[in-house]
């Protein structure tokens, strides 16, 4: 049965105790949680970037901000991108937000739409931002996004 080396991604047999390409040792692997869930980032199978990229924002992960926001801007899969700006969201720091605001321009509505209503979610001039963003954007779904989580936040407040 194949597997994947945990350092470089290249396939490996699960009996395999050292990867044929960079020579690191198969189990265990090393390191805490977090440096895992950031390595698998830049795994080869889209939905184990998604699913580490959704366990990144659920631990707040500051730390992946920087990968997190590279994800965004390089993955194929708009939907691994649309779950790392929900990470980013989750994390929230000003850094996150920035790549938030980057990920608005998106060249998938899907991205530009998750964008959009993470940055009206983060409120104040944040959303402001986002509802200039989206009046602009050539998908419908993009320019409802902004009024539609802009109501639901409003109703929430009262």
């Amino acid at each position: 049965m194949n597997s994947f080396c945990w350092n470089c991604f290249q396939t490996v047999d699960s009996d395999d105790a050292l990867c044929r390409d960079c020579g690191r040792q198969q189990n265990p692997v090393p390191g805490d949680l977090r440096e895992k869930l950031i390595r698998a980032l830049k795994h080869p199978i889209g939905e184990t970037r998604r699913r580490a990229s959704f366990l990144l924002g659920q631990k707040r992960a500051s730390a992946a901000t920087a990968d997190l926001d590279d994800l965004v801007e390089h993955d194929p899969d708009p939907y691994v991108a649309a779950e790392a700006v929900t990470a980013l969201e989750k994390i929230g720091t000003p850094d996150a937000l920035y790549g938030i605001e980057r990920a608005a321009s998106h060249e998938s509505f899907v991205v530009r739409q998750r964008a959009v209503e993470a940055l009206v979610a983060a409120g104040g001039e944040w959303a402001d931002t986002a509802r200039e963003i989206a009046e602009d954007d050539p998908s419908p779904s993009v320019r409802d996004a902004a009024e539609t989580k802009r109501a639901k936040r409003n109703r929430m407040i009262r």
